[in-house]
């Protein structure tokens, strides 16, 4: 309601360095945004939160492998390809038994093909992947090493600029990607232009493939992102605090219903 009290920073607060202000609603909503040369600046932020929590749940595939697996998995096979040493001796690390088949680059892991079975997951095609729900509200250590498994096989980092990003062309699983990065205390987003990438066919004329959805994600600072040293060393050392900055970009009314405030007996209530 109007009356809603807010933990926010605006632009004062900011420059003052003088902390965290309480206001209503109705407050906010007087100045949202402020003319900001051709464009509109954001003028309040509000306190980024830690890891979500959730409570331990027994897993029934280790969340690294389940990530690997989502990226660079075959369908109906427990079979991974990947030319990285790196995602085939963390899979070793986190106990997995990891033998190679067909080539240098496909792998057969011991036991997952069951797993994925179980789970419901295994005969899905590549654009139809998903994270399992049971998978998204794991604990924190558990998401990132999920996260982790598919930015090793799906995910780079642009040398020039550190950025992470996923590529997928399951819109789910981009759309995981995001979510597990921002339960982790981090801000990513879904990039506004889908690719339609083209391939030439057997006869040379250029054929359409799937759509490509890319997700750019920011982890906090001393999170690491990948288990793949390559991948890893491109990453931005310390991003500005000000790019994991979450701001209230409009408030809008939703209607009208009875409702009940609390405030509490504290001097900001």
């Amino acid at each position: 309601c109007g009356d809603h009290l807010w933990r926010v920073k605006g632009r004062n607060e900011r420059r003052t360095s003088s902390g965290w202000v309480t206001m209503t609603t109705d407050a906010l909503r007087a100045q949202v945004k402020r003319p900001n040369g051709v464009s509109e600046a954001r003028q309040w932020e509000i306190p980024s939160s830690g890891p979500a929590a959730f409570p331990y749940r027994q897993l029934p595939v280790h969340p690294y492998t389940l990530g690997v697996w989502l990226g660079d998995g075959g369908r109906n096979t427990g079979l991974v390809t990947s030319a990285d040493a790196d995602v085939i001796a963390h899979l070793t690390a986190v106990g997995e038994t990891v033998t190679p088949r067909y080539g240098p680059y496909a792998w057969h892991v011991e036991g997952l093909r069951a797993k994925l079975k179980a789970l419901g997951i295994l005969p899905r095609y590549s654009y139809q992947k998903s994270v399992p729900v049971e998978f998204l509200e794991a604990p924190s250590e558990a998401r990132l090493e999920l996260l982790r498994g598919l930015l090793d096989t799906d995910g780079e980092c642009g040398a020039e600029n550190g950025t992470i990003t996923f590529s997928s062309t399951s819109q789910a699983l981009a759309e995981d990607v995001i979510w597990l990065a921002r339960s982790l205390g981090g801000k990513a987003m879904m990039s506004p232009t889908v690719k339609h990438p083209q391939f030439p066919g057997p006869d040379g004329v250029l054929k359409d493939g799937r759509p490509c959805w890319r997700a750019t994600v920011r982890l906090p600072a001393g999170v690491r992102a990948f288990h793949v040293e390559r991948k890893q060393a491109r990453v931005s050392a310390a991003p500005e605090a000000r790019y994991l900055t979450r701001w209230i970009d409009r408030i809008e009314p939703d209607g009208r219903e009875f409702c009940r405030c609390i405030t509490v007996d504290a001097p900001d209530h």
